[in-house]
């Protein structure tokens, strides 16, 4: 059995909209899309971007939630199965997660009408 690859606990990578960016270890590759809503609004990603492996303590507060959580509780809540966590790219902008992966927007960052989402690519 090989082990499963994720993302390197110390790998980031600058982005920007319409960016396209390889992920280490054979993970592929993700894009970051204007199209359907929910999106990221154009505010949200008008400055600094960085893309990066997971850290601890990493949270956020879900579009359409009421509380922010930790990226173990919304795994844990939505099923992701442990060997698959190490392979969701963190969102940040200035600082702050603005979204997970393809599945978690920051509430405050999301622009219901629709805007930018991560999108992987084969």
């Amino acid at each position: 059995l090989q082990p499963l690859p994720v993302l390197p606990r110390d790998w980031q990578q600058d982005i920007r909209p319409g960016g396209t960016v390889e992920l280490p270890g054979g993970l592929g590759r993700v894009v970051l899309l204007r199209g359907a809503a929910p999106g990221l609004s154009d505010e949200a990603v008008s400055g600094s971007l960085l893309l990066r492996s997971r850290r601890g303590g990493d949270r956020l507060r879900p579009f359409g939630e009421a509380h922010s959580r930790t990226l173990a509780e919304l795994c844990q809540a939505q099923g992701v199965p442990p060997w698959q966590r190490g392979r969701l790219p963190v969102l940040v902008a200035d600082g702050r997660v603005i979204a997970i992966g393809e599945r978690w927007l920051e509430a405050q960052a999301a622009d219901p009408a629709g805007g930018w989402r991560l999108v992987p690519l084969g």
